[in-house]
């Protein structure tokens, strides 16, 4: 009888192992079908760029376009200039993953603005992953600035190298529109 026990046990322990092991590898290969939709949206690029704005330098020489590109789990955003006359444009910067804004924001906030005398792109936003004590402008975040003809940037983003820029920078390059928080 004893031994009757032990192998109805062991028949329940084997039946339970084989559970675990089939849930185990359910699991991974679930794992792996996640990972592997995440690369190929990686690879392919996602949906592509889609401008969310763009502004025309005082001159009316150039042209520079904010544009947005969704993944499965990301966004990014890119900003291109295109001069006048010149068919192609060019990526100036592409941002670390700025995640989704709140639903329904999908990228309505974002914009870029000139210095007057066209030296001075920046580029603000509500729904940027910047500094706590990130300059703003009412609601806006003072994200980007670029020189112009240089190619200087500054990045207020905790996920960029490049150095930050506070609102006095921004208003010294002539974006004196650019008021500050109330």
């Amino acid at each position: 009888m004893e031994g009757d026990r032990s192998g109805a046990t062991t028949m329940l322990s084997r039946t339970a192992t084989k559970r675990w092991a089939w849930a185990g590898r359910t699991f991974v290969g679930a794992v792996w079908a996640v990972a592997a939709v995440c690369a190929i949206g990686y690879l392919l690029g996602g949906p592509g760029w889609t401008p969310i704005d763009s502004a025309a330098s005082p001159d009316g020489g150039t042209t520079a376009v904010v544009s947005q590109n969704w993944s499965f789990i990301d966004r990014n955003l890119r900003v291109t200039l295109q001069r006048r006359g010149e068919g192609a444009e060019r990526v100036v910067f592409t941002s670390p993953d700025e995640g989704a804004p709140d639903e329904g924001a999908r990228g309505e906030t974002e914009r870029l603005h000139w210095s007057p005398d066209g030296d001075f792109l920046l580029l603000t936003g509500e729904h940027f992953f910047v500094e706590a004590d990130a300059p703003r402008d009412g609601d806006a975040a003072l994200y980007w600035l670029y020189a112009a003809d240089t190619g200087e940037m500054w990045c207020n983003s905790p996920q960029t190298s490049l150095p930050r820029f506070s609102l006095s920078d921004a208003q010294s390059k002539g974006l004196d529109f650019v008021r500050g928080a109330p």
